[in-house]
């Protein structure tokens, strides 16, 4: 059924253009740009909201729409703002963080341009694929459905990961893997090493080794590791260890300025590498390091900002909730010669800071924080009261969770001093954000 005209006039915390129906109920309309008049395709409705399509403009298309270069976006709708120009994109993005901070109280004059990567689109390192036993497909869900469409042409993924997709897909339409393949998972270094992680029914393993002959054919000449795990029906996680090494390298190795960073399959780091390696660059010329300084790095996932850190001559604890990043982190400061940084496992928010102090061999004149989007947990702040840095950095990827942990800090004692936007998923309303408090 198709509505129209609607005119959006916000966006919604969920990146879609918001118009109000006649009737009171909000409309929210994937591909819509507040603003711009329009016809929709109704989804669905509920009791409070209307869930809508962009079919068309209604008059003259604003200057902040493009073409879309992608055949299925209102399908997948996995890039919410994939409609916008680049510089539409931007400002919608450094408007969403500046609205946070206005929202507690928190004035957003210090919010800096956006940081642009030079890729929008193919700059992707990680892909996700789940498997269609019936169509024999791998793919992508589609927004708000269960069923798997075809992605493997997505512009924001490296090539790469497409093309060994394709193998796969084809491989298990015709062997045990159609039913026991569950997701597949792709990784590529900036240097083009390949990891691939095929998730499966328990007891599947047997059936991925079949599959390397292809994948060498797809990418002839590059190093490849591959892995499997095992993740029963009942469970709705991608990918979880134990992983079984099946063939070629037991790490990838990705590289942030200086640092060599060896990854295993089940290892975070961030989907734009490129980018992340500016951020990281930028966040240590924000901690000003001086040789005997302390540093203190909470969620430090394999160890990128704390091992730049030591480099600097900072001695440095890095804190994490996951063992696994933390032996990755450790063996990355083994592998980098860096003898000035440990690293612990641990629950963040439930930490005494005095024992953060007394591995440090003092108070840390730095503290850096990189959350996941949830943001921090309610008991930090008053450890870092505790701790008494004088720099607060915070790696924010939730605008609303750096506004309401700021808002928090404020209380013991830290303000926001400035906040730099980052372009870090291009096409999405999703924005990292780099931000120095200090005290």
């Amino acid at each position: 059924m198709t509505l129209g005209p609607v005119l959006p006039h916000a966006w919604s915390s969920g990146g879609e253009a918001s118009a109000t129906a006649d009737d009171g109920r909000e409309i929210l309309i994937f591909g819509g740009v507040p603003g711009e008049a329009c016809e929709v395709e109704l989804l669905g409705a509920g009791q409070h909201r209307i869930a809508a399509v962009w079919s068309q403009a209604s008059a003259h298309s604003l200057d902040r729409r493009l073409e879309v270069p992608c055949r299925i976006w209102q399908q997948c709708r996995s890039c919410d703002w994939i409609h916008l120009t680049d510089v539409a994109r931007a400002r919608e993005k450094r408007d969403s963080v500046c609205r946070a901070l206005d929202g507690v109280g928190l004035s957003s004059d210090s919010v800096s341009a956006i940081c642009f990567g030079s890729q929008a689109f193919a700059y992707r390192a990680r892909a996700i694929y789940s498997w269609d036993p019936e169509a024999g497909r791998l793919g992508g869900h589609a927004r708000g459905t269960h069923d798997i469409i075809d992605t493997l042409d997505c512009p924001i993924h490296h090539p790469d990961h497409g093309r060994l997709a394709a193998v796969v897909a084809e491989h298990a339409r015709h062997s045990k893997l159609r039913e026991t393949l569950r997701y597949l998972l792709a990784r590529r270094s900036r240097a083009g090493a390949l990891q691939v992680v095929l998730t499966l029914r328990p007891r599947g393993s047997d059936s991925a080794l079949a599959l390397l002959p292809r994948l060498h054919e797809a990418a002839p000449g590059v190093p490849l590791g591959l892995f499997s795990c095992e993740v029963p029906d009942s469970s709705n996680r991608v990918s979880s260890p134990p992983y079984r090494h099946l063939h070629g390298p037991a790490e990838l190795i990705e590289r942030v300025g200086d640092l060599r960073l060896s990854l295993g399959p089940g290892d975070f780091f961030q989907a734009n590498p490129a980018l992340a390696e500016d951020l990281a660059e930028h966040l240590l010329t924000l901690a000003a390091i001086e040789p005997g300084d302390r540093a203190l790095d909470l969620y430090c996932g394999v160890g990128p900002h704390a091992l730049g850190l030591a480099q600097r001559g900072a001695r440095v604890l890095g804190v994490e909730r996951s063992l696994a990043a933390i032996e990755a982190a450790r063996r990355n400061a083994i592998a980098n010669g860096i003898d000035g940084a440990e690293f612990s496992a641990g629950p963040i928010g439930e930490d005494d800071p005095e024992a953060w102090i007394r591995t440090l061999g003092g108070p840390p004149r730095v503290v850096v924080v990189n959350p996941p989007r949830r943001g921090l947990e309610p008991a930090v702040p008053k450890q870092i009261e505790r701790l008494g840095p004088e720099r607060l950095i915070y790696v924010s990827c939730a605008p609303e969770a750096l506004a309401r942990d700021a808002a928090a800090l404020r209380e013991v004692g830290y303000r926001l001093v400035d906040a730099w936007p980052y372009d870090l998923l291009p096409q999405t309303r999703h924005v990292e954000t780099l931000a120095l408090l200090r005290r």
